[in-house]
């Protein structure tokens, strides 16, 4: 029964302040009691059917049950490690954490020999001692040496676990402030960090996530992104037991391998909501064919949420013109932008209207300072979108990240944000927690402390526009060159050979920056050496009439090589240092240094 009665629907809460729910649990304690044959949860198999489900109540029973155990096994305050492929089998895990009082930090289960080490640095550092995972996924790394982290945990299979084990959990009750898990970044710019994300963290992002997106009980959430990934935890798992919705999960395996399928989940299921990362939106519309999209329609979807990486204008028109025609909505498709360390959400394009894109000059946003856009786009302009940030007690502030002063509006400078949903601190971190999380802006008073995002961006006529890493940003000759609009030129080219994924970033050559990019090349790639060295010739040539820069080198390497985060962002940093050490798996190597006529 996923339809609210009359009488539920006058007894729900009207979520018009952050303290609607002390806790998530709560929220489930709440829709357990008063809809409980209602659908929580639904994961869907690859032909779009239903094979796992849970109710509220059903979900509610379990995460007791896996409650009770974990009291028996661990302390009040343990950190517990929830290692689930993808699925509905998470979520009880999730819950019997926080009713159990232990910390729950969610991983990604390791597909490949090298995930190990990545989990094994979590595992040591979160200091856990119980793993919750399935039993494929204990015989899968049952079946490799383990690092020494994995060998002194107890490892537990919950969906093991008789339902009639809920009778012995005994009752405790998280305080808002207490820390319900560990949000472990990704670790695109650095070693990661375990952000302690509290209660009352999560009330407040959940709060102002309902009110970006104009959420309710009758809303249908469908989704496929990763469950240990923020956004995946917060939007398809925690809203929809906030706002008594339904949520339905798909494998991210099965989508990437057939796109379509997540579109004809949302027609099949009438979604309301979904979200996922700009690339998703763009493999859509290159896979996802003429015959395909005859089955699919999109009208009843609200919000088709962009973020988790850098949104492009250009995704979102060709997505718009494909599906249009299938009853989607130009003003569903809503950028947005947020972090870990602030629960996930910090700005949304506004709800009801199309995402409003402005086109600012290159030329500005490499000195720092932008005038007004442009009214037109051009090749010498860059799109993006603008974001509110108005959001409950939230403040968000540009400042300059060496001086630490506030900034004028149009100029560009570190985003720095302050509320009730940024993190407590990073586990075990205190001068990272002080620095990052607690950082004080010259001229305004000494207690107000502000999580330092290390986004650059800058506030136009009210709304916050982003340009990028500070750590990434690559400084050529006094201008400021964003990676990430730098790799997407490359990509746009054309030639199917550049469009893997790759990485661009400067290297010291004689005592100037240069810039180096590397390029996956696809798994069928048979290019000879000349055919490489002309497609080199070409990218470099691209970049310099777009960015007036000229390429120091170009690496060419096997498909899936560049250091990916948890969530496929690319470390740049990571991979800057694998290029300086000569560790990169080269098939092939460019030098323009005599393109560049000695400039490099």
């Amino acid at each position: 029964m996923n339809a609210l009665s009359p009488d539920v629907r006058a007894l729900r809460p009207a979520f018009d302040s952050p303290s609607t729910w002390e806790t998530l649990l709560c929220a489930l304690d709440y829709w357990a009691h008063h809809c409980p044959d209602r659908q929580a949860f639904a994961f869907l198999g690859d032909d779009g059917t239903v094979t796992h489900a849970y109710t509220f109540a059903t979900l509610q029973s379990h995460a007791l049950a896996i409650a009770a155990v974990l009291q028996a096994k661990t302390m009040t305050g343990d950190r517990v490690i929830l290692m689930y492929p993808p699925g509905v089998a998470f979520i009880p895990a999730f819950f019997g954490c926080l009713y159990a009082g232990t910390i729950a930090v969610p991983v990604n289960p390791p597909t490949r020999a090298r995930h190990l080490d990545r989990i094994d640095s979590v595992m040591a550092d979160a200091g856990a001692h119980v793993v919750l995972a399935t039993q494929s996924v204990r015989d899968a790394v049952g079946s490799t040496p383990l690092p020494p982290a994995w060998r002194r945990c107890e490892w537990l299979d919950a969906e093991a676990v008789p339902i009639v084990w809920a009778e012995r959990w005994r009752p405790h009750r998280p305080r808002p402030h207490d820390v319900a898990f560990l949000q472990y970044t990704s670790g695109s710019t650095g070693t990661p960090r375990g952000a302690m994300i509290t209660h009352r963290n999560m009330m407040h992002n959940q709060w102002m996530f309902h009110r970006a997106f104009a959420t309710d009980a009758a809303s249908v959430f469908c989704g496929w992104v990763p469950l240990f990934h923020d956004m995946g935890l917060m939007i398809q798992v925690v809203h929809p037991v906030y706002i008594g919705a339904s949520s339905l999960l798909l494998s991210p395996y099965d989508v990437m391998a057939r796109p379509a399928r997540w579109l004809r989940a949302l027609t099949r299921h009438r979604a309301t909501h979904t979200a996922a990362p700009n690339f998703a939106y763009d493999v859509c519309v290159q896979h996802v064919t003429a015959e395909e999209r005859a089955t699919i329609d999109l009208s009843h979807l609200r919000c088709a949420i962009n973020g988790a990486e850098p949104v492009r204008e250009s995704t979102m028109c060709r997505f718009a013109a494909a599906f249009a025609p299938h009853g989607l909505r130009t003003s569903a498709l809503l950028p947005a932008y947020g972090m870990a360390e602030a629960t996930l959400m910090i700005a949304a394009a506004p709800h009801g209207q199309p995402a409003a894109y402005s086109h600012f000059s290159r030329r500005d946003l490499d000195r720092g300072r932008v005038a007004c856009p442009q009214s037109t786009a051009s090749a010498d302009t860059v799109s993006l979108p603008g974001y509110l940030v108005s959001f409950g007690d939230q403040e968000v502030r540009i400042v300059d990240p060496v001086r630490r002063v506030l900034l004028a509006d149009g100029v560009i400078g570190e985003v720095w944000v302050r509320g009730a949903h940024v993190a407590k601190g990073y586990w075990k971190k205190q001068r990272a927690s002080q620095d990052l999380l607690r950082a004080r802006c010259v001229g305004i008073d000494a207690e107000r402390r502000y999580l330092r995002t290390g986004d650059l961006g800058f506030f136009y006529q009210g709304r916050l526009f982003l340009t990028g890493r500070a750590k990434d940003v690559m400084i050529i000759r006094g201008r400021n060159i964003y990676p990430e609009d730098l790799e997407h030129a490359i990509r746009q080219t054309g030639s199917r050979w550049l469009q893997g994924l790759n990485a661009a970033f400067t290297q010291d050559a004689h005592g100037e920056a240069c810039v180096v990019v590397v390029q996956e090349l696809p798994g069928d790639a048979t290019l000879t050496n000349e055919a490489l060295q002309a497609c080199s010739a070409d990218l470099a040539a691209e970049v310099n009439a777009t960015f007036d820069i000229a390429l120091h080198t170009v690496l060419f390497l096997p498909p899936r090589t560049i250091p990916r985060t948890s969530s496929g962002k690319v470390r740049r940093q990571h991979t800057k240092w694998l290029y300086a050490t000569g560790a990169l798996p080269v098939l092939h190597t460019w030098h323009g240094c005599v393109q560049c006529a000695s400039r490099c």
